[in-house]
């Protein structure tokens, strides 16, 4: 008699929000790195949420795989000091209850 019993790799991130960004709308390698990442974890059992643009070409592959995005309103400054522009962030971080952001 055998049990149905899942494989480790799928339980290994059982329980565990991943937060994802993508502030790009480019689509190139790093792009389609960041989508095998978002599937790779979640196929672990991960909750997987990617934070990009709204139209951008990243958005609309991770749709495609399931991957559920949240989107950054208004512009996007790599400056250090205008990251306090993404204060908004912190509040969707708490929210969604995340263990790991990446960026």
């Amino acid at each position: 008699m055998s049990t149905n019993q899942e494989s480790p790799t799928k339980l290994a991130l059982a329980n565990v929000n991943l937060f994802y960004m993508g502030l790009t709308k480019r689509w190139g390698s790093e792009e389609r790195l960041i989508i095998k990442d978002c599937l790779i974890a979640q196929k672990a059992g991960a909750k997987v949420y990617l934070y990009t643009y709204k139209n951008s070409r990243l958005s609309k592959n991770a749709k495609q795989y399931g991957i559920e995005c949240r989107f950054h309103q208004g512009k996007f400054a790599s400056k250090v000091f205008e990251w306090h522009k993404l204060r908004k962030l912190n509040r969707l971080i708490d929210e969604l209850n995340i263990n790991v952001v990446h960026c």
